[in-house]
């Protein structure tokens, strides 16, 4: 759903036909956020050009003030669109793509979600660079664990 990085900010489900983008957060991790929400974070205005915003984390109290965190649940059909050209060659991809959000072993990664595209190649969410838009076709249903139940999955 959403990387372990990710927890501590804000976050929500996707939804059907919403288009994301590939967000790189102040912890570093690159998630997705709605594309609407980015595109009001983009507005924010700069002092003589310069994005303060990246050195008051070391001066202030960490709170977060930008888009939040959208998280979508392993087995969600995505649309991947205007794919860079560097992953097209790399995965032997087309610009627009059909892929399943999936989630690796957390034993195996630090990160965990990715993407299976249809020639059965895969990437970790981390791989994709910023801005890469994606839009979700068809969102599956989280699945919920009773604690019992995770602790297994990942003993």
């Amino acid at each position: 759903m959403c990387d372990y990085s990710l927890y501590a900010f804000p976050n929500r489900l996707a939804r059907d036909g919403e288009e994301l983008v590939a967000n790189r957060f102040s912890s570093g991790c690159i998630g997705f956020v709605s594309v609407s929400d980015a595109s009001e974070q983009g507005r924010r205005r700069t002092w003589l050009g310069t994005d303060w915003r990246h050195l008051k984390p070391w001066f202030l109290p960490r709170r977060h003030d930008g888009p939040a965190a959208v998280c979508v649940p392993p087995g969600t059909e995505l649309k991947v669109v205007s794919l860079d050209p560097r992953l097209r060659q790399r995965l032997g991809l087309h610009e627009t793509e059909d892929a399943t959000f999936v989630q690796v072993s957390a034993h195996a990664f630090a990160y965990r979600d990715g993407l299976l595209f249809r020639n059965g190649r895969r990437i970790l969410l981390q791989e994709l660079p910023e801005g890469q838009h994606v839009f979700v076709v068809s969102s599956a249903t989280p699945e919920i664990h009773s604690d019992r139940q995770r602790e297994e999955t990942y003993a």
